[in-house]
């Protein structure tokens, strides 16, 4: 059976150590859409709260383009900057012999930040911008 999908994604709460899927018939429904020939992996993971549009423009639109209009630099370089200055990924490529050939640091991501997670930084650039670079960052106003 040919099918336009390959992903089925539902809700769903545990109880009494039993899942329970939000919207069950529906979901079933897609599910049997599905080719009986295929292998299926099956996720359950925890839904968290992830960060609002509106917090999403309050970072680019204000936070970001504060600092660009005072550096200089552009929304895009600052983020890429911000988030290796506050969430930083750190890398080392090694040779065949794993030697360490060259060290690196990224910037993580904001992606998958949850609401707390995205206002805290946030709060370290404002406080960074304020203290280190003598630039006020406006505050935001419903953002969260």
């Amino acid at each position: 059976m040919a099918t336009a999908t390959e992903l089925v994604v539902g809700t769903a709460t545990v109880k009494r150590g039993k899942l329970f899927i939000a919207h069950r018939r529906l979901f079933d429904q897609q599910v049997a859409q599905l080719d009986e020939r295929w292998q299926l992996e099956v996720i359950v993971k925890r839904l968290r709260a992830t960060r609002s549009i509106q917090s999403n423009r309050y970072y680019f639109g204000v936070v970001l383009a504060t600092l660009s209009a005072f550096t200089g630099y552009t929304v895009d370089e600052l983020h890429d900057l911000m988030k290796m200055k506050f969430i930083p990924k750190h890398l080392a490529l090694c040779d065949g012999n794993g030697e360490v050939q060259g060290e690196y640091v990224l910037g993580g991501s904001t992606r998958q930040m949850n609401t707390a997670d995205f206002s805290a930084y946030i709060e370290r650039i404002k406080q960074f911008a304020a203290e280190e670079l003598d630039c006020y960052v406006p505050d935001a106003e419903g953002a969260f």
